[in-house]
């Protein structure tokens, strides 16, 4: 009998222990399960982070920086998510995990149409686009083709007799970078207003320096004025590679204003980039580009139109504009009969009066000098190293 409630009593405690081990187990299994699907969730939370990064550096330009989306400001252990993006990579970091992708971009040309609005584009009577290639030589005979493409973020807007010899698109969801000062205008003085009067201004090389009031870096003559007035017969010539930025002054805010037959010349082998804050108003004289290539004159317009009819760049009744025009936020006016040889690109874009568009297919090889112009084409994951930054600069 007393074996008996032994043999019981000891059945009784090994049940005893075996379910509190049983429940042990349950209780840790269960414990490790919502660990895991604790890091499983702040894994997918550091990669979405990391991929935000991905998409914020596409939209900017691929070397854009990121920015943080929530939580703290540094990228250590930070405990609500952030982001942060270099050159190389992106990097999502969430609850102590790290995820880290590395980003390959390619160099392309924002000159991809002839004319591209971020708004609306508006081509009105009789206006008419196709395109060439400066490389095949100068616009006519056989060096006349089809790919005179137009497109607008918004809607591309035709009224009467309009051709286009090429593609017209709305709704294309392209944003260009923003527009980047190279950093040598920093350290320069603005010669306050460039008055271009009776006779022939120089700007560019003379010898081993530059003709007035330019700097000379890296071959490149750079100058700062609040404006340029251009007078009656007035010529300013540019020779060698010249870079100009107009500040503005005035309200509107005003960069550039010709007057009648004065004249900008662009001698051969010659550059021109125009940087402008205020508008630029050609109606009245002419642009001569003894180069023959629209690469050697390009307009870089900061301005922010903030009407429908506020101009940035206005170009009409001129003889004729090779140069490519890049004004993001600003409106563009063409008309007058006016040709342009090169591209276009604005915020809202009119043309008419029988204006004409040819696009010089050789632009869309030329790379963006004066800001970011690489587009995201892959990544990969890196593995989770660190380096002296807290997070890997490559891998």
């Amino acid at each position: 009998m007393n074996n008996s409630r032994g043999s019981t009593l000891a059945i009784a405690l090994s049940m005893v222990f075996l379910f509190a081990a049983i429940g042990v187990g349950t209780i840790n299994y269960g414990t490790g399960q919502r660990q895991a699907s604790v890091n499983q969730a702040a894994n997918a939370q550091a990669f979405w982070l990391a991929e935000a990064g991905l998409a914020q550096t596409a939209a900017g330009g691929c070397s854009a920086p990121g920015t943080r989306l929530s939580g703290n400001t540094g990228v250590a252990n930070p405990s609500s998510g952030v982001f942060v993006s270099t050159a190389k990579v992106t990097v999502g970091k969430y609850n102590n995990v790290t995820r880290v992708l590395q980003q390959t971009c390619t160099n392309t040309s924002p000159f991809q149409y002839a004319a591209l609005a971020t708004g609306t584009m508006t081509l009105a009577n009789g206006v008419s686009v196709d395109s060439y290639d400066s490389r095949q030589g100068s616009y006519g005979g056989t060096n006349v083709g089809s790919n005179g493409n137009v497109a607008a973020d918004n809607t591309v807007i035709t009224n009467g007799a309009v051709t286009i010899h090429g593609s017209s698109t709305s709704n294309v969801n392209v944003h260009p970078s923003a527009i980047i000062i190279p950093p040598v205008f920093s350290s320069l003085a603005s010669g306050g207003t460039l008055n271009v009067i009776l006779g022939t201004t120089p700007l560019g090389t003379s010898g081993a320096s530059c003709s007035g009031s330019g700097t000379l870096s890296g071959g490149t003559c750079y100058y700062k004025y609040s404006n340029i007035t251009m007078a009656l017969l007035g010529s300013m010539s540019i020779t060698g590679n010249v870079s100009i930025y107009l500040t503005g002054t005035g309200n509107p805010l005003t960069s550039l204003t010709d007057a009648l037959l004065s004249s900008i010349v662009i001698n051969a082998n010659s550059t021109l980039k125009l940087y402008a804050a205020g508008q630029v108003v050609i109606t009245l004289g002419t642009i001569s580009n003894y180069g023959g290539t629209p690469s050697n004159f390009i307009i870089y317009s900061l301005y922010n139109s903030q009407s429908a009819s506020d101009y940035g760049v206005n170009i009409s009744l001129a003889s004729g504009f090779m140069g490519a025009i890049y004004a993001p936020n600003a409106n563009i006016y063409l008309g007058g009969y006016a040709a342009a040889y090169g591209a276009i690109i604005g915020k809202n874009v009119d043309a008419s009066n029988l204006a004409a568009i040819h696009y010089d297919q050789a632009l869309s090889t030329v790379t963006y000098p004066g800001s970011i112009a690489s587009t995201l084409t892959s990544w990969k994951e890196c593995p989770p190293t660190t380096g002296s930054t807290g997070y890997p600069t490559s891998c």
